[in-house]
């Protein structure tokens, strides 16, 4: 296994703590600020989102929403 390969490693969330190879991985330095700013639409506009989702997927959306924005960027999982 060559060192780029070691280096590329994604999250396994079935096993906590362990990292397997990733097939690719695609940098995408905006997409943190394109998340925030998704986040916060979803937010603003909370009532739309039930009027036309329904109430249990929006509040799935808006849960995430919250539990994202509120974890320090520091603090988030980078996979």
């Amino acid at each position: 296994m060559g060192e780029q390969d070691s280096a590329a490693q994604t999250c396994d969330p079935a096993h906590s703590g362990t990292a397997e190879p990733a097939q690719h991985v695609d940098e995408r330095p905006g997409e943190p600020a394109l998340w925030e700013r998704l986040y916060r639409l979803w937010i603003a506009h909370a009532d739309q989102l039930r009027r036309e989702l329904g109430e249990a997927p929006a509040e799935r959306m808006l849960a995430e929403a919250q539990q994202v924005l509120l974890t320090p960027a520091g603090r988030r999982p980078s996979c």
